[in-house]
């Protein structure tokens, strides 16, 4: 598949089963993307906080706006990217 192909194919999911979790092979693959990911400059500034269960989840949902709570909460894992703003 190119990946013209996948960008054409691709789904956002917008609802989870709170019953099924993704599995810990997956997720390690996921977390190897994520830190293979080129970034400007190869800087590679961005850093990766997981929520994988009810008391880290409840940490953030201040920070989550309403309509998107559902998706934090029913979740398997919930991935927030934080980048390092440099100065110049």
């Amino acid at each position: 598949m190119s990946l013209l192909d996948v960008a054409r194919t691709r789904y956002t999911t917008k609802h989870y089963d709170p019953a099924k979790r993704v599995s810990d092979a997956d997720f390690a693959d996921l977390l190897e993307v994520l830190r293979l990911a080129p970034t400007s400059v190869n800087a590679q500034a961005t850093r990766y906080f997981v929520a994988d269960n009810a008391a880290a989840k409840e940490k953030i949902l201040p920070a989550i706006l309403d309509f998107n709570r559902p998706r934090v909460t029913e979740s398997s894992h919930t991935i927030i990217f934080a980048h390092h703003r440099c100065r110049l």
